[in-house]
């Protein structure tokens, strides 16, 4: 039964211990050497060396051990069990002859004349046929285990009734992924879990003989794709860990993958018959240049299920181990379909990568070899890709693609194998591989059943967002969690891009998570600053308020600077530039601005000098900003190249309906100058001008100071202007985050200045009279009701002479 064949892998694995072990030899015969074997003798010797009576009541059955032990006397079975006695020489016979019907241990061959072996045994083969064991020099033995053969699970030959055959494919899988994952988590210097590891794994290898009674032969379309992509991970993480990595010649590579074998059902499979021949039907290998199946090969019988048309998510879902590969995970045939969905989802953004700067799109080789199971062109397997990646990405690729690809402006090329073994890789990166067959199928069906929910959910979010949202998590389509309102606003169909950036743009605690869980899911790695911006603002609009874009814009420097470490000195050097960018794109593209009135590549270059962190930007990098802005404009918001100019676009902030306007004197510069500013209040934003601006005519706005964190007060001496008061961090420590427009030139022919970061600690301004002061402040305070009024009747602490530059 079960538990006495566990007893007898526990005295195999005590036989293969290298120092009290088994002394195993190589062993001729005329011209045959045979490896790893013993004779009967040397069996007996070592089982009576270290086996007891105890041992021997664990390893045989009552009946054994009565027949055995027919003596009158009642009470030597007892004894038996519990004297803790060196067996016989007859007692050991007992065991090995277990051994040997258990098929564990066979006859090999006998070194003596006049035996009475069979004829294939005589000739040096296996002996199957001989039943008795004998205790002789003369009888040479090997173990199962040690036989040299490629299938893998032919370590024991198994002998009972074999479960469902999809059911054992996806326990060996569960038990050999856990593990790798512990073999990935531990250290080559561990050597306690080393051997707890191979343990295991030598465990794994005997149940895995349990696929040698498996019935494959009634399985249905889905089941048998599921059964084989199962397999095809379970050899090809086997194999791996046998050969402890890929073979490092290359002229070994492209048979590896059949090299080794699983015995399925009596027939052996390698890794080209499982992927070949199961799940492509039967066609052609590259690495190999042949089909698995012969047309009499009993095993093509498989190949009618695909035998029309292979379906091509196979492609994103077989791993064969390499570093540059899907993750590997369980599949069920109730949920392929849901799972190989999945699959896709979560494999195309890596496998498939769009270098926008370089006008090229990179794939794996393997997709090059296979291109005939997506179609017949390469934009077919493009678009095959495409239509798994998140909405964001797919929208931006097939705008860039439809821009470059007809054209012949861009090219797919392929990259090489790597055949870098990752164990983070095997080790099954998603959560989702160990998901129950029942949470797949109802994360998958989650939206379908709610579509009418979900419908209501749209209409109200484009109505008022926070309703829409609350409706979500009211009705379960989402959790409630920052990233899975991040998701939503990704990739839910209908949403108004405008409420989109309304909503991420908020100043609530929820909307902030919100906003950096999005810009979290998002990967700006080798992407130029410009397509990165175009990228980022390509699923909403940017809002109107500034407040709003300053947080908007700020978290995404934050998050580029992060994914492509180098190119800016700091955060700010990046932030400062995405404004600039901004400008330069309003500019570009604002039809009502005349052409030698618009911005020149010379201008944006001296107009950024000295922003990142006090250097200079490469010319080169700034040359091909300006030259990508001007040919393709980013869409900032859906008044943008829609109303042929009639509406204002000259930026993205109107200043209609202000809390408060008018004129007020603000000290700037080294020298501390004081000059007269028109100053508008709106949305939490200070803005600053040289004069009103006038709908639909040009204005200069010369800064803005986003008013959040920050406080006002009163100031009294310290200044010869009187009714001063200032803004300041409450704290007292670092310099407010605003911007200011360089005047870079007074002779510019451009409409209006790009942004720079400002670099004041504190901002005085002066009005003309109490009242007038009284008010501005208890406005600003008042704002958005976020600022916090502070009374002081001291003396104006003197300004940093490095405060301020000039304006």
């Amino acid at each position: 039964d079960a538990e006495m064949r566990k007893e007898y892998n526990i005295l195999l694995e005590r036989a293969h211990d290298p120092l009290a072990g088994m002394k195993v030899r190589v062993v001729r015969k005329g011209m045959k050497k045979m490896k790893a074997c013993f004779d009967g003798a040397d069996l007996i010797d070592w089982l009576v060396k270290n086996y007891t009576h105890v041992d021997l009541a664990r390893l045989l059955s009552e009946e054994v051990i009565y027949s055995h032990f027919s003596s009158p006397e009642k009470s030597r079975r007892e004894s038996v069990m519990k004297f803790d006695a060196q067996l016989t020489r007859q007692d050991a016979m007992h065991i090995a002859q277990q051994l040997l019907d258990f098929e564990m241990l066979h006859c090999v061959a006998c070194t003596s004349e006049g035996t009475t072996m069979s004829p294939s045994a005589r000739a040096g083969g296996h002996s199957r046929g001989v039943s008795k064991f004998v205790d002789s020099i003369d009888f040479i033995y090997r173990f199962q285990e040690d036989e040299e053969h490629k299938a893998l699970n032919e370590r024991l030959i198994y002998q009972e009734e074999a479960r469902d055959a999809l059911k054992v494919a996806c326990d060996l899988l569960e038990l050999l992924l856990s593990i790798v994952r512990k073999r990935a988590a531990g250290s080559d210097y561990d050597t306690m879990l080393l051997e707890e590891l191979n343990r295991s794994f030598r465990d794994f290898v005997l149940r895995t003989a349990e696929l040698q009674k498996v019935d494959i032969s009634e399985l249905r379309a889905n089941e048998l794709k599921a059964f084989a992509l199962n397999t095809f991970h379970l050899l090809t993480l086997h194999s791996i860990w046998v050969d402890q990595g890929f073979p490092k010649s290359p002229k070994n590579r492209p048979t590896y993958f059949r090299k080794y074998y699983y015995n399925i059902g009596g027939q052996k499979y390698c890794g080209e018959d499982l992927v070949h021949g199961m799940l492509r039907g039967n066609r052609m290998s590259l690495l190999s240049g042949a089909k698995p199946f012969t047309a009499s090969d009993p095993r093509g019988w498989y190949a009618r299920y695909t035998a029309e048309e292979v379906d091509a998510r196979i492609h994103f879902a077989v791993c064969y181990g390499m570093s540059d590969q899907p993750a590997i995970r369980v599949y069920h045939p109730e949920t392929l379909d849901a799972e190989l969905n999945q699959q896709c989802r979560e494999a195309a953004p890596a496998l498939m990568q769009v270098q926008m700067v370089k006008k090229t799109v990179t794939m794996p080789l393997m997709f090059e070899w296979y291109m005939s199971d997506f179609g017949s062109t390469q934009a077919d397997l493009i678009s095959f890709a495409l239509n798994y990646l998140p909405v964001m990405e797919r929208t931006v690729f097939q705008q860039f693609l439809l821009q470059f690809w007809d054209k012949g402006l861009c090219k797919l090329e392929f990259r090489p194998l790597t055949w870098s073994l990752q164990y983070d890789v095997l080790a099954v990166a998603i959560e989702a591989s160990r998901r129950s067959m029942e949470s797949v199928a109802a994360s998958e069906g989650a939206l379908s059943e709610n579509d009418a929910s979900l419908t209501k959910a749209v209409e109200l979010f484009n109505e008022k967002p926070t309703k829409g949202i609350d409706e979500m998590i009211d009705k379960k389509i989402i959790s409630g969690t920052a990233e899975s309102i991040a998701r939503a606003l990704k990739d839910t169909k209908g949403l108004d891009k405008k409420q989109i950036g309304e909503y991420l743009g908020g100043e609530k605690e929820n909307q902030i998570r919100v906003l950096e869980a999005f810009i979290d899911a998002l990967n700006f790695e080798e992407m130029g600053f410009d397509d990165a911006l175009r990228f980022f603002l390509s699923s909403f609009w940017l809002p109107g308020e500034a407040q709003k874009i300053d947080r908007i814009v700020e978290r995404f420097a934050k998050k580029y600077v992060k994914n492509n470490p180098g190119i800016f000195k700091s955060e700010d050097a990046a932030y400062t530039l995405a404004f600039s960018v901004i400008m330069l794109n309003t500019d570009a593209h604002n039809p009502s601005i005349p052409p030698e009135r618009k911005m020149t590549k010379q201008q944006f270059i001296n107009n950024n000098r000295g922003c990142n962190d006090g250097e200079n930007f490469p010319q080169e990098f700034l040359e091909n900003v300006y030259d990508r802005i001007k040919l393709n404009e980013i869409k900032l918001n859906d008044e943008d190249g829609e109303d042929g100019g009639k509406k204002s676009s000259r930026g993205v902030k109107t200043f209609t309906l202000p809390q408060k306007q008018g004129w007020l004197t603000k000290q700037g510069g080294r020298k501390k100058v004081w000059r007269e500013r028109w100053f508008i209040l709106k949305d939490g934003c200070l803005y600053y001008f040289k004069s009103p601006p006038a709908w639909g005519k040009e204005h200069e706005m010369k800064g803005m100071i986003p008013l959040e964190g920050l406080a006002v007060r009163k100031v009294e001496g310290g200044s010869k202007k009187m009714f001063c008061f200032e803004i300041f961090t409450p704290d007292g420590t670092g310099k407010i985050k605003a911007v200011k427009t360089e005047d870079a030139r007074k002779s510019a022919s451009r409409s209006f200045s790009t942004f720079s970061l400002g670099h004041h600690e504190k901002y005085l301004i002066a009005a003309r009279a109490e009242e007038e002061r009284s008010s501005w402040v208890h406005a600003i305070s008042l704002c958005k009701q976020k600022l916090p009024t502070v009374s002081s009747s001291s003396s104006l602490p003197s300004l940093p002479g490095e405060s301020a530059k000039e304006e």
